[in-house]
């Protein structure tokens, strides 16, 4: 039982690394074309990018939190009925 709670931790930092550190790198490929059409520097690129992201995975791990409260309240009512 242990070990799923830390397998699941890990699993979950290594994919919120993996979108965040792929977003920070592919970004790059974006940034020039960007910068010559706007004119905006990499700052004002990046920064909205960076946020989209963390918002996207915070409406993820939400979710997911929800659920499993949802579910343990279910389980909870299911062994423990209230008298």
């Amino acid at each position: 039982m242990r070990k799923t709670g830390t397998l699941i931790v890990t699993l979950s930092a290594a994919a919120l690394l993996m979108v965040t550190m792929g977003t920070r790198q592919s970004l790059g490929l974006f940034v020039s074309p960007l910068n010559t059409s706007t004119g905006l520097g990499i700052a004002t690129i990046s920064h909205p990018a960076s946020r989209i992201t963390r918002g996207q995975i915070y409406k993820a791990v939400k979710a997911r939190a929800e659920f499993l409260r949802c579910a343990a309240r279910c389980m909870r009512d299911a062994w423990w009925p209230a008298r």
